[in-house]
């Protein structure tokens, strides 16, 4: 989360709230908000120390399960956040991620500005079958391309997965379903992004933002 290049990023979910993962909490965190392209400045960035980090207490630094965690800015910032979900992600819905993170693992660096792209998520069978060396909870989802047309890479820890949020057939909004965890590889066939249910974390999400605001 420096400024020269990013190595995890975030989602704001509430004015003083970044949403992340656990394996990007370091003992001391600078983040950017409002930030597109890193190479330049237009006035409109804003950069803070996160005051406060909260790890989720069952975070498992080998396994990854309960990736997730939340920074307290030192002050509320006047920026739109994102809604947490409402109900679990559907499969084959579209979503969008986005982050500055490498474009192939092959690069040294992540790039100056701001990628997005869409992918769907991916059902739990297919998911756990490109995994099958891998221990996946059900705090975890796939998401991504068979064919390894996107994906997050290196840099992109800790960014959201971006849905729909629909009030019937009609879409009225986006809400973060997902935190970029980790993968094998970027972009390779039959390997897909594994991302934290964010849904499984409402309770806990709530507990320390009213506690500790």
């Amino acid at each position: 989360m420096g400024y020269a290049e990013v190595f995890c990023a975030g989602t704001l979910i509430a004015p003083r709230w970044i949403l992340t993962a656990g394996h990007c909490v370091r003992n001391f965190l600078r983040v950017r908000l409002n930030e597109h392209d890193l190479s330049a400045v237009d006035g409109r960035e804003l950069e803070m120390t996160v005051q406060k980090m909260f790890l989720h207490p069952r975070f498992n630094h080998q396994t990854v399960d309960n990736d997730i965690a939340l920074l307290r800015l030192p002050r509320g910032v006047r920026l739109p956040p994102v809604c947490l979900p409402a109900t679990p992600p559907e499969t084959q819905e579209m979503c969008f991620i986005m982050g500055w993170g490498k474009v192939n693992s092959s690069d040294e660096y992540g790039t100056t500005k701001l990628h997005e792209a869409k992918i769907p998520v991916v059902d739990w069978d297919t998911c756990t079958k490109a995994y099958r060396r891998y221990l996946l909870t059900p705090n975890m989802f796939c998401a991504g391309w068979a064919s390894g047309a996107a994906d997050t890479c290196a840099g992109d820890s800790g960014g959201g997965l971006m849905c729909p949020a629909r009030n019937g057939s009609k879409i009225k909004g986006y809400s973060i379903q997902g935190i970029t965890s980790f993968g094998d590889g970027c972009g390779r066939k039959n390997k897909y992004g594994i991302y934290t249910m964010v849904y499984n974390y409402l309770g806990w999400i709530k507990y320390i933002v009213e506690t500790y605001s």
